[in-house]
């Protein structure tokens, strides 16, 4: 544990390194529970009763301390909620408004009536403000 504590004051804020502290840590406590408990039934099974008592405390202590430790990590890195609320990601809407599933009573219109041909949906569409550019044969805008 004050190896872990001084990894963390190593870093000195950088969040990676932290992290991989953080993961090192937890997975040197999983590996002393482990050991823990193969002693304790080690113990069990020579039947050294005193022995067997120590271990199963010192089993379920380092059983706490290792679910803290899991508590404390999913705390800090909780799981992303699928909604953003700030930066660039709020902005979505206003970004990606083709993404976004909306109404098109002109192309509906055109399909239910059957006239799906590029004169009709080309006048359609100027009709509701559409504008239409022009290029010429080099590609210059032409209005």
């Amino acid at each position: 544990m004050f190896g872990h504590g001084l990894e963390v004051w190593a870093a000195q804020g950088d969040r990676e390194r932290i992290d991989a502290a953080d993961l090192s840590y937890l997975a040197r406590l999983q590996d002393y529970l482990v050991a823990v408990l193969v002693v304790a039934v080690l113990v069990l099974v020579f039947r050294a009763r005193w022995t067997v008592l120590t271990q199963v405390l010192a089993a379920t202590l380092a059983g706490a301390l290792l679910m803290l430790a899991q508590h404390y990590w999913d705390r800090s890195h909780p799981s992303p909620t699928g909604t953003a609320s700030k930066g660039a990601a709020s902005r979505y809407g206003e970004n990606n408004p083709f993404r976004i599933p909306g109404e098109m009573p002109v192309p509906k219109r055109l399909w239910e009536s059957g006239t799906w041909d590029p004169k009709s949906v080309r006048a359609a569409l100027l009709e509701v403000g559409f504008q239409e550019e022009r290029f010429g044969p080099k590609g210059e805008w032409l209005g």
